[in-house]
């Protein structure tokens, strides 16, 4: 049920009025606002609140195992694909990945949603999903099953800033929008290498992208072997890179 407020003008103290049988005559104009006020509140109490769609949630694609699927309230389906993409080929940390995003378009009885790939790898394919409820999960027409493996969460967990244990002390932060903000020490950057108390370490931004509790970073504006955007998992141990755990502080 909406949460609704509702504000009562106060009162007036009744004035004498003349009596006749007109009811409109002997009713003050502040009674008449507070009646109209309260009519009008009841009425608004007992709208029904508007359902979540039931294809809102975070999903398992059995095609790329381990690669996030999401769709929100609005039917916006967000993906992570390895890179290169395959049929069958799944995510882990560390591997190159691309995210992607396409419009999904959710029929008025919550019965079926569009879902046009062509969107988003030129495949050509756009078809109808429907939503298995014995199964659990979002059926496509080729019998693939998505498995709703949970609810989705307009807030991602990842933000916020993370202990690297590669690089202890060095500054680790990832923002709502994705972009990865960090520092490396002083000197050749080696695994282990540290950042110190007074020392002049060198500031970086990167882009990233947030898809669920999966991140992907783009690395290669810092490194010298460029191998692209690359995967990262978060979980309760915080977030699993390439080269190690990014514990969250």
């Amino acid at each position: 049920m909406a949460v609704v407020r509702c504000s009562f003008l106060p009162l007036s103290k009744p004035t004498a009025v003349a009596s006749d049988h007109n009811s409109e005559a002997r009713t003050p104009p502040s009674l008449k606002r507070a009646l109209l006020t309260a009519a009008l509140c009841v009425s608004t109490l007992q709208q029904p609140s508007l359902a979540a769609t039931v294809f809102s949630g975070v999903y398992s694609d059995p095609n790329h195992p381990k690669c996030e699927r999401t769709i929100d309230e609005d039917g916006v389906i967000r993906g992570v694909d390895p890179v290169p993409f395959a049929r069958g080929s799944g995510c882990a940390p560390g591997i190159s990945a691309s995210p992607w995003k396409i419009q999904g378009k959710i029929s008025k009885n919550d019965s079926k949603i569009f879902i046009n790939f062509d969107e988003k790898d030129g495949s050509g394919e756009a078809f109808d999903g429907v939503f298995d409820k014995k199964q659990n999960g979002l059926l496509l027409p080729d019998g693939t099953l998505w498995e709703k493996m949970g609810p989705y969460a307009v807030a991602s967990p990842i933000p916020g800033d993370y202990d690297d244990s590669s690089h202890p002390g060095c500054i680790r932060r990832v923002l709502p929008n994705g972009e990865v903000q960090g520092e490396d020490p002083p000197g050749l950057l080696t695994p282990g290498s540290k950042c110190n108390p007074g020392d002049e370490t060198t500031p970086w931004k990167l882009e990233g992208s947030i898809v669920g509790n999966q991140l992907i970073i783009n690395f290669d504006p810092i490194d010298e072997v460029k191998q692209g955007p690359i995967l990262a998992f978060y979980n309760e141990e915080g977030l699993r890179t390439a080269n190690g755990l990014w514990s969250k502080k």
